[in-house]
């Protein structure tokens, strides 16, 4: 692994210890942001959704996560650039 990916990995980590609003865009435009938070042990990420009453909170693994693409590096991003769906002026950072 390169330095900048671990330079970007320790500062998402170090970000998540705080809690971090983290926005998930869908190919079809819909954005749904997520306060998520590293866990004490560091074992996993995790967030809960408020809208299910009796919902459990998601849990993602550190050592089952391959990539973190922060900003507009996704095909997702990409998708939704090339379709108009989304303008680069309509992103923050």
């Amino acid at each position: 692994m390169s330095s900048t990916n671990n330079h970007h990995i320790a500062r998402f980590i170090s970000e998540l210890k705080t809690g971090s609003l983290l926005t998930k865009r869908k190919s079809n435009g819909d954005q749904y942001s997520r306060h998520f938070f590293l866990d004490e042990y560091e074992h996993f990420i995790s967030y809960h959704q408020s809208e299910k009453v009796f919902a459990q909170p998601n849990r993602y693994y550190i050592h089952k996560i391959n990539e973190i693409r922060p900003g507009l590096q996704t095909r997702t991003f990409d998708r939704l650039f090339r379709h108009k769906i989304v303008e680069q002026e309509d992103v923050s950072n």
